[in-house]
């Protein structure tokens, strides 16, 4: 791997983790909390700047997206990413995107 695919994947990883998006067990809905749908939106647009079509974002917070063949002919690759947790227990996870010292 490059180094600049090195630095990318680095710096969506801790886009991601800057958004607070653990489950809530005490409430009965998809999404159970707002940051869930931030990191949905989130997704969604990168997965736009990485030229997929059609991207949606539902009502739950599952993204949708079509890759398109690159090839005359080449079927095209529908992606899913539910964000949905059958079972939701309480983590007590915290997360900081702030650079270690």
């Amino acid at each position: 791997m490059t180094s600049a695919i090195a630095e990318q994947l680095t710096e969506r990883f801790f886009r991601y983790l800057a958004v607070t998006s653990q489950s809530d067990a005490a409430v009965n809905a998809l999404p159970s909390t707002p940051g869930q749908h931030d990191m949905a939106k989130l997704l969604a647009a990168e997965l736009r700047q990485l030229g997929l079509k059609d991207v949606q974002i539902d009502e739950h917070a599952t993204v949708t997206a079509r890759k398109p063949g690159n090839q005359p002919g080449c079927a095209a690759h529908r992606f899913y990413y539910p964000y949905r947790y059958r079972r939701r227990r309480p983590v007590g996870a915290y997360t900081s995107s702030a650079p270690a010292l």
